[in-house]
C-alpha cells in the first residue's frame, strides 16, 4: 500500500462525494476513464477485505474500465470519437450507480462489520438508500407479472427498478457470515451475477451506439444539416440495419476482449469452465415458472434460474451488442475466473491495472487549473456583507426615481427569508399519485379546497385596482415578451439556468428531483411552453375587456403558475420526508430561493441584452420585473418579498424596478453560488440539450454561444468552459461578439440569431408541449414526449442485430 497511486482505503474506499466528483465533473473521457479505474479499484479492495477472497463485481470493473480506456484513445479522427463517446458515456453512467452503491454498502455493512457493529440493522439502512434513485449524471435519452426468467431476459432499463441490484447487495451481505467456502463463493457470485444484469440493461443503449454510431454516421453524411436530436430518431432503413449487423459480427468476433493479470479473454471463442470455477446449483423442478419478487428465493435457486434464463453453456460471444448473448459470456466468465489466484497478489491484496502515467500528469494539470481558476473567482468576489446600492446594483438611478434604499435586505433579512418556508398550506396530497398527475383534474377535488382559495386570495390582491398586475403592466410586458421573444430565451438558456445552478444550496432541490439531467431537451421545451404560457396573447393565456388586460383564472397563465405552485408543494414534502437537510439549506423552496429564481428570469436575460448592445428602455424592464415580481408571489413568496415600502404608490407598496431587482441579484449570487455536483451535472446536462438543436456536425456552437452570450464568471463556476470544442467555441464567440459591437455588423447578426434561434428552438418547442405540470400524466403521454431507453424503438436503435437476424 506504499504506492502512491493506491490512496489510503479508510479515507477514501467509500467516500460518496468522491465518487460524485468522478461522475459528474465534466473533464475529457479519457481522464475521467482513469479516475474510474482507481476507483473501482478502491472498491474492490475493500469488498475484498469484506466478503473474502473471491472476486466481486468491482474487481472484474476495474480491468473491464481499463479496457474501456484503451477504445477511448482510439484513432481514426473523428470515427474513432464516435466510438469512443458510447462506450465512454455508459462506462461513467454504470460508476455513477453501481459504484456509488457500492459506496452506499460499504459505509453501512462494511462498516459494521469493520466495527463488531450490527450487521442486520446496518444492511436494512442500507437497502432503504439503495431504494432511493440516485441522481445520475446527464445522459442523451433515446427513443401481466411475468416469470423471474422473463424479468431477467428483459433488456430495458427502468431506473427506478432497483429490485436486482439490492438483491445483489444482499447475497455479498449474506455472503459476509458464511464460514463454507464454497456457500461464500456461490453468494458472491450471485451479487456478480445480479450487479451484471442491472448494468448491462443500463449499458445496452450506448453499446449499440457504440457499434452502430460511427457506421449510421458515414452512411447518413449525406443529411449534414440534420439536427443531433433528428437524426437520432430517424428511421436508418434495412439496408443501414445490415451494414452494421455485419460489423457488429465482425467486431464480436475479433474485437472485443478484456485482459486479465493472466490472461485475455476474447468475446468471440468459446469459454468452457475453467478448474477452479464456481459450481452452479442445479435448477430445481419448476423453478422456471417462479413469479414474485427475487426476495423470495433462496440465493442457490436463484443462482441456477440466473444461469438458466440465459442458457450459459460458455459458447463464445456471436453479438456483443445484444443483452442475452452478452450476459451468457459475462455470467461464464464470472464462474471461471471469480477464484482465480491472480487477481490478488501474494500478499492477499487485489491485483490492479498499471496506471497511466501520462494520463496522471494530465490529471494534475486539470486539478491545478480549476484551482486557479477557484482562486481568483474567490479573489474577485465582494468581502462587503450588506448590499451596497451604489456598487452592487450595476444600473444608474434616473434623475426622477427615488434613491435606491434597500438596506433592509441584508444577509440577516435575507437569512430570515431562507428560513421562510413558501408551501405550508394544509392540503391532502394523498389522492395524488405521481407528480405529474397534478393538472386540471385536481382542480374540484376538496382536499385542494385550501390551496385554490389561497390562490385565489393572491390572485385578488395582484388584479386590484392597485395590485401589480394592472392593465399598463400587463400590456408592456406582454409587449416586451413578445419583441424580444427568442433572445429571452436565449437569456433563458444561456443565463438564467446556469445563474440558478450556480446557487449551491437551492440547487439540491433540482438535484434531488429534477429529470432534466436525463431529459434536457423535453424539460428545456417545458421551461420554453411555461414562459408562452405567461405571455402569449394566444389561448386564452390573457382576456382582454376593451382597454384591459387581466390575469384570466380561467386561462392558460394561471393553470401553469397553479400547477408547477402545486409542483412544488408536492415535492418540498417529498424531500423534508426523505430527511431533508433544513438546517443547512433552508427548508426546500424556500422564500429566498423562490425570489432568487423569479429573478433569473429578469436579470440574466437582460444582462445578456445589454452586452450584446442592445436597447431595452427602462420601462419595459420595469414594467417586465414588476410582472414576475406578481408571479412570485402567485407561486408563494409572500408580498412583502416582492414589493417594497413607498409612500408614492398606491397602498404603500409597489413592485421591484430592474434596478433594484438587479442589486438583489447580485447580493442573492454574492450569498450562494459556488461550485456544486448537482449545478455541474445540470449545467452539462443544459449544454447537451442545447447541442441537440444543432446539426450534429457542428453541435460545439452551442459552446460557443455559453461563450458568447453567458456570463464567464458562471461558466467558470459550472465548468461549462471545459466542455469539448473551447477553442472553436472560443472563436465563434468572439466573431460574434465583435461583429455585435461594429454598428455595420451589428444589424444583420441580431436578424440571423433571431431567425436561427426560432428555427432552433422549435425541436425543443415540439417535445415539450405536453406541460406535464398542467396536465395529468396520461395526457403527457399522448404526445410530444421524448422516447426514453425503456420505450426505445428497435428500429431506430436496435439493441442486438435487427430483428430478421436477432438471436433466439
Amino acid at each position: 500500500m506504499s504506492d502512491p497511486w493506491r490512496p489510503d482505503l479508510t479515507a477514501r474506499h467509500h467516500d460518496l462525494a468522491r465518487l460524485s466528483d468522478i461522475a459528474f465533473v465534466p473533464m475529457p473521457a479519457h481522464l475521467r476513464n482513469e479516475l474510474i479505474t482507481e476507483a473501482y479499484g478502491d472498491i474492490a479492495e475493500a469488498m475484498h477485505l469484506l466478503v473474502g477472497p473471491d472476486a466481486t463485481w468491482c474487481t472484474f470493473g476495474q480491468w473491464a474500465s481499463h479496457a474501456v480506456g484503451d477504445v477511448l484513445r482510439l484513432p481514426g479522427g473523428a470515427v474513432g470519437r464516435l466510438i469512443a463517446a458510447s462506450f465512454g458515456d455508459g462506462n461513467r453512467q454504470v460508476f455513477a450507480d453501481i459504484a456509488r452503491a457500492h459506496a452506499v454498502f460499504l459505509d453501512t455493512v462494511g462498516r459494521a462489520a469493520a466495527l463488531g457493529g450490527d450487521v442486520d440493522a446496518a444492511w436494512n439502512a442500507c437497502a432503504m438508500q439503495l431504494e432511493r434513485r440516485l441522481v445520475e449524471p446527464p445522459r442523451r435519452s433515446l427513443l401481466d407479472e411475468p416469470t423471474i426468467v422473463d424479468r431477467l431476459r428483459d433488456d430495458r432499463f427502468d431506473p427506478d427498478d432497483r429490485r436486482l441490484l439490492i438483491r445483489g447487495f444482499q447475497a455479498y451481505r449474506e455472503a459476509i457470515d458464511q464460514t463454507d467456502p464454497a456457500a461464500r463463493s456461490r453468494h458472491v457470485l450471485l451479487g456478480n451475477a445480479l450487479l451484471a444484469v442491472h448494468e448491462q440493461r443500463r449499458l445496452g443503449v450506448d453499446i449499440s451506439q457504440g457499434f452502430r454510431g460511427w457506421i449510421r454516421h458515414l452512411t447518413t453524411a449525406h443529411l449534414p444539416l440534420t439536427t443531433r436530436f433528428r437524426w437520432r430518431a430517424r428511421d436508418p432503413r434495412r439496408w443501414r440495419l445490415r451494414i452494421e449487423d455485419r460489423w457488429i459480427d465482425v467486431a464480436t468476433r475479433r474485437f472485443v476482449g478484456i485482459d486479465l493479470p493472466h490472461t485475455r479473454i476474447e468475446v468471440g471463442q468459446p469459454l468452457p469452465n475453467a478448474p477452479l470455477a464456481v459450481e452452479i446449483p442445479p435448477l430445481p423442478v419448476g423453478a422456471e415458472q417462479l413469479t414474485g419478487p427475487v426476495d423470495a428465493v433462496d440465493n442457490d435457486t436463484l443462482l441456477a434460474l440466473v444461469f438458466a434464463a440465459f442458457r450459459v453453456d460458455g459458447r463464445a460471444s456471436s453479438c456483443w451488442a445484444d443483452f442475452t448473448d452478452r450476459m451468457a459470456f459475462i455470467l461464464r466468465m464470472f464462474a471461471n475466473e471469480q477464484r482465480s489466484p491472480e487477481l490478488v497478489t501474494p500478499s492477499g491484496f487485489v491485483r490492479h491495472p498499471v496506471p497511466r502515467e501520462r494520463l496522471r500528469v494530465e490529471l494534475d494539470g486539470f486539478e491545478k487549473r480549476l484551482d486557479a481558476r477557484d482562486r481568483a473567482r474567490r479573489a474577485a468576489a465582494a468581502p462587503d456583507s450588506r448590499l451596497a446600492a451604489n456598487t452592487l446594483s450595476g444600473a444608474p438611478t434616473g434623475a426622477d426615481r427615488p434613491a435606491l434604499d434597500l438596506a433592509v435586505l441584508d444577509d440577516a433579512a435575507l437569512d430570515r427569508l431562507r428560513a421562510t418556508p413558501t408551501h405550508e398550506i394544509a392540503v391532502d396530497l394523498g389522492v395524488i399519485p405521481s407528480l405529474r398527475a397534478i393538472g386540471d383534474r385536481a382542480r374540484s377535488e376538496p382536499s385542494l379546497a385550501p390551496f385554490d382559495a389561497d390562490m385565489a386570495e393572491r390572485l385578488a390582491r395582484l388584479s386590484g385596482p392597485d395590485g401589480l398586475l394592472d392593465p399598463a403592466t400587463i400590456r408592456t410586458a406582454v409587449r416586451t415578451f413578445d419583441e424580444w421573444e427568442t433572445l429571452i430565451f436565449m437569456g433563458l438558456l444561456f443565463r438564467s439556468l446556469p445563474d440558478g445552478y450556480a446557487a449551491a444550496k437551492g440547487v439540491r432541490v433540482l438535484g434531488a428531483v429534477s429529470d432534466l439531467a436525463t431529459d434536457p431537451v423535453r424539460r428545456i421545451g417545458e421551461t420554453a411552453h411555461f414562459l408562452r404560457d405567461l405571455f402569449s396573447t394566444n389561448d386564452r393565456s390573457w382576456i382582454g375587456h376593451g382597454a384591459s388586460l387581466r390575469l384570466d383564472p380561467e386561462g392558460v397563465a394561471f393553470a401553469s403558475l397553479r400547477g408547477v405552485r402545486l409542483l412544488h408543494l408536492i415535492v418540498s414534502r417529498q424531500l423534508v420526508a426523505d430527511g431533508w437537510d433544513s438546517v443547512d439549506l433552508g427548508p426546500p423552496i424556500n422564500a429566498e430561493d423562490l425570489l432568487g429564481t423569479a429573478l433569473t428570469f429578469v436579470v440574466p436575460v437582460c444582462e445578456m441584452l445589454d452586452d450584446l448592445g442592445l436597447d431595452v428602455d427602462d420601462h419595459a424592464r420595469d414594467a417586465y420585473t414588476r410582472a414576475w415580481c406578481a408571479f412570485g408571489h402567485l407561486l408563494g413568496l409572500p408580498y412583502d418579498a416582492v414589493t417594497v415600502a413607498d409612500t408614492t404608490a398606491p397602498g404603500g407598496r409597489r413592485a421591484y424596478r430592474y434596478d433594484e431587482a438587479a442589486a438583489i441579484a447580485r447580493l442573492i449570487r454574492r450569498r450562494h453560488h459556488n461550485r456544486s455536483v448537482d449545478g455541474v451535472r445540470l449545467a452539462e446536462a443544459l449544454v447537451d440539450g442545447v447541442a441537440e438543436g444543432f446539426p450534429r456536425a457542428f453541435d460545439w456552437i452551442g459552446i460557443g454561444l455559453f461563450h458568447a452570450v453567458g456570463n464567464r464568471r458562471v461558466n467558470d463556476l459550472l465548468l461549462v468552459t471545459e466542455r469539448r470544442g473551447r477553442q472553436r467555441s472560443e472563436f465563434v464567440a468572439r466573431t460574434m461578439t465583435v461583429a455585435l459591437q461594429r454598428p455595420s455588423t451589428r444589424a444583420p447578426v441580431r436578424w440571423t440569431v433571431r431567425l436561427a434561434g426560432r428555427f432552433w428552438l422549435q425541436p425543443f418547442l415540439d417535445v415539450g408541449r405536453a406541460r406535464p405540470y398542467r396536465r395529468p400524466l396520461s395526457e403527457a403521454e399522448k404526445g410530444g414526449v421524448r422516447p426514453d431507453a425503456r420505450t426505445i424503438d428497435s428500429s431506430i436503435w436496435p439493441l442486438g442485430f435487427s430483428s430478421e437476424r436477432r438471436q433466439v
